[in-house]
Formats: structure tokens, sequence, C-alpha cells
């Protein structure tokens, strides 16, 4: 599973680069984490980098983020390609 095998090297690329990002929990097919929000675009960064380089599926993956203080208060956020 692409995000399973995501969890280590997204938090070994955090801590690489210094960030305080850690990860709360898998969700399904996401990666819950907790970071300052001055951190919140590099982190989907490595995200994005990691979970799409562990993709091995015909058709493209597509990676999407939300961000929120709550769960419920999470609102859908893009960064540059």
């Amino acid at each position: 599973h692409y995000a399973t095998a995501s969890l280590m090297p997204v938090m070994d690329a955090c801590e690489a680069e210094g960030l305080q990002a850690r990860l709360m929990f898998p969700v399904h097919d996401s990666l819950v984490t907790r970071c300052p929000r001055s951190e919140r675009d590099e982190v989907a960064r490595i995200k994005r980098e990691v979970m799409t380089s562990h993709w091995c599926g015909d058709v493209p993956l597509v990676v999407d983020f939300k961000a929120g203080k709550t769960w419920g208060s999470m609102q859908g956020f893009t960064i540059p390609a």
C-alpha cells in the first residue's frame, strides 16, 4: 500500500529538512501529520514527492491536501507543482 510505504520516508525527509512535523497516524490512503503553519507547504511538498515516487500504478497518483486545527475544520489547499 503506497501510503504505508510512504510513512517512514516522509518522516525521514521532514527530519532531514529540520522540520518539526510529526506523523500523527495513517487513515486509509492518507498520512495525517502535525506541524507548525509555517511548515505546511514544505511538508505537503515532501508528502507529494514521496507518495508519488512510491506509486507503481498505471494511472497517475493525485495527492490532495487539507489543513485545519481540528478534523472537522480541515480545508483543502494546493501547493505549486
